[in-house]
């Protein structure tokens, strides 16, 4: 970027609204080179300098891929950057859970881009079978918050993978909450070995302090919690 003499008179190579404040940018190209110049939503291709150039109106995104104070979606993957070493970390400890058995807790500050993290990082990397030698690529991806009543919504996402009555799930849920696992382990047995592992189901619940912020009913929390730390076997 250089600063022009106002007695100069503009090249063609010049941004909109430069001539006001006197700037202008300037690029040259050598040989059968191209220079390509921004300016908002224009861009400038220049070849052989600035006075030998043609101008386009830069393509349509479709998309923004800045969801604002929303979190990442699986649909905006593509979009979601900056946070590899985390979701590696995920699969990682994931992977030992899978070992080993018992929850995976993620705990951060309000606003950190957790759901972002599980949404656009963790279940399409699982997609993508990231999970070595895990046959990730299959396994179904329970994703819910706990409203309310976190045993009908629980409930109403085994239920989807089960291919089960909602209603009769979360009365068995509600008899026994240790049956939750099981009828996972009971639906994904007939997937059968997924590559050199048994299929398995990754549950993912978001916003988890919605089971003290919403729900109003002790037992039901107490049922929730057991229903999520008792191992799938």
């Amino acid at each position: 970027m250089t600063s022009e003499p106002a007695d100069r008179e503009p090249a063609e190579g010049q941004l909109p609204g430069d001539d006001v404040a006197g700037i202008q940018l300037t690029g040259y190209a050598s040989g059968n080179s191209t220079i390509i110049q921004s300016g908002h939503d224009t861009n400038y291709y220049l070849s052989d300098g600035v006075r030998q150039r043609r101008l386009t109106d830069g393509p349509a995104a479709g998309e923004c891929p800045y969801p604002g104070l929303a979190p990442f979606t699986q649909g905006q993957a593509r979009w979601y950057w900056g946070r590899q070493r985390q979701v590696a970390e995920l699969l990682n400890r994931l992977d030992g859970r899978r070992r080993g058995g018992g929850p995976l807790v993620v705990l951060a500050p309000s606003g950190a881009g957790k759901s972002s993290l599980f949404q656009a990082g963790l279940i399409p990397a699982l997609r993508e079978g990231r999970l070595p030698g895990a046959g990730s690529r299959e396994w179904p991806c329970l994703v819910f918050t706990p409203t309310a009543h976190p045993i009908a919504w629980a409930a109403e996402h085994i239920a989807s993978v089960a291919g089960a009555d909602p209603g009769d799930v979360a009365a068995e849920l509600a008899a026994d909450p240790s049956r939750g696992p099981a009828i996972l382990r009971e639906a994904l047995g007939d997937l059968g070995p997924v590559g050199d592992d048994t299929a398995l189901a990754v549950v993912v619940v978001d916003q988890l302090e919605e089971l003290f912020t919403l729900c109003e009913n002790e037992q039901e929390r107490r049922d929730f919690i057991d229903l999520l730390t008792r191992p799938a076997c």
